[in-house]
């Protein structure tokens, strides 16, 4: 036991220890704070520097991310630039961020800062409704302005739709009629019939916009002569589809996502899968906005720069498996090395808000053609 005189003696030295602990924290702290000034210099000369001053204060970002993105190796790669911020992650579907999202802002509980969705329409409705923060990322010119809204949301990647085969699962000559599609209408092929699957109208953004394109370019009976080809099994959502077409269980998907959490995965994992783009390509933005009660404000907007920056779209593409959607991001995705890949050439020009205002007509649509 310490006598009493000794503990007294001890203080000022623990105080001491204390103090130089807490000076040190400060100046490794001071460091990151002049490292990331130094980054945004040379990557965002326009970000006022109480952006960054700001965000060191709160130290802490909350993202509301899709389920197959933010991975840690993506929040490795922001907290390498600027690690006085703790990344914090929060993964569901799209609708469950949507809904989330919505109860948090109007019952004014703030958790958010970062919601990402991959539905321009929602974004959309979101940014009309006050949902949203309108912010403008100093590096948001740098998005194209097809996969970006100013002031609300910016793309950081692309989501794009294909058609894709199991290359065990099809006859050879099968296979050359797959790699030889060109366009949409063409997906309606009866020597799948019986041995395909898609996902449901009410799957994302992802099956917005593949039925969205059906009605307006093919024809209100498209669906119809779709059924009449291919019977296909109808699922919920896109994962499951992709997962019973690498197991073997279906040959063909006649429209389905391809890029950051289905497709490329599998291909990845050593899955047999292929797919190709029909053109016009159908595609749509990976989006990041900030929440209108953002609780770290600084932090979500230093996000959103970083996003929006050559550094943050390079490692979107290249550790989630996003596309990219500009020609300086170098796609190091290891299908795109393939001899049977071939990107996209022309995109359709989508219009998210008669999509979204056609929405309860493509679900009826879908419900007397398929039954579901």
């Amino acid at each position: 036991m310490i006598p009493r005189f000794a503990r007294q003696a001890l203080r000022p030295l623990a105080a001491l220890v204390a103090a130089a602990s807490l000076s040190t924290a400060a100046w490794g702290q001071d460091a990151d704070v002049a490292k990331a000034q130094a980054w945004a210099k040379q990557h965002a000369p326009k970000l006022p520097a109480e952006v960054i001053a700001g965000a060191a204060k709160e130290g802490k970002v909350m993202l509301y991310c899709l389920n197959s993105s933010c991975p840690p190796e993506l929040v490795s790669a922001f907290s390498k630039t600027f690690p006085f911020i703790k990344v914090e992650t929060y993964r569901a579907s799209g609708g469950a961020l949507a809904e989330r999202l919505t109860s948090e802002v109007r019952a004014n509980r703030a958790i958010a800062d970062i919601w990402m969705n991959s539905s321009p329409a929602v974004a959309d409705r979101f940014a009309k409704e006050g949902l949203l923060a309108n912010y403008t990322p100093v590096t948001g010119e740098l998005v194209p302005a097809k996969w970006r809204h100013d002031g609300y949301w910016y793309g950081i990647g692309l989501l794009h739709m294909g058609i894709a085969w199991n290359p065990e699962k099809v006859t050879p000559q099968e296979a050359a009629w797959l790699d030889k599609v060109s366009s949409w209408d063409q997906v309606a092929n009866p020597a799948f019939k019986g041995r395909s699957a898609m996902a449901h109208v009410r799957a994302g953004g992802t099956a917005h916009i593949a039925y969205a394109y059906f009605r307006e370019k093919l024809g209100a009976n498209f669906l119809d002569k779709l059924n009449d080809a291919l019977a296909p099994v109808i699922y919920q959502s896109s994962n499951p589809v992709g997962e019973r077409l690498v197991a073997g269980e279906y040959a063909f998907i006649p429209h389905t996502p391809t890029d950051i959490g289905s497709l490329a995965t599998y291909f990845k994992r050593g899955a047999p899968v292929r797919w190709r783009y029909p053109e016009p390509a159908l595609a749509l933005p990976y989006l990041a906005s900030i929440a209108a009660n953002a609780p770290h404000p600084n932090a979500a907007r230093l996000f959103m720069t970083w996003s929006s920056s050559l550094e943050g779209q390079s490692a979107w593409v290249n550790i989630t498996g996003l596309a990219p959607m500009r020609p300086d991001v170098k796609d190091n995705r290891e299908f795109t090395k393939t001899d049977w890949y071939r990107a996209p050439k022309t995109y359709w020009d989508v219009d998210w808000a008669r999509i979204d205002q056609e929405m309860p007509a493509m679900t009826a649509d879908f419900k007397r053609v398929f039954n579901k």
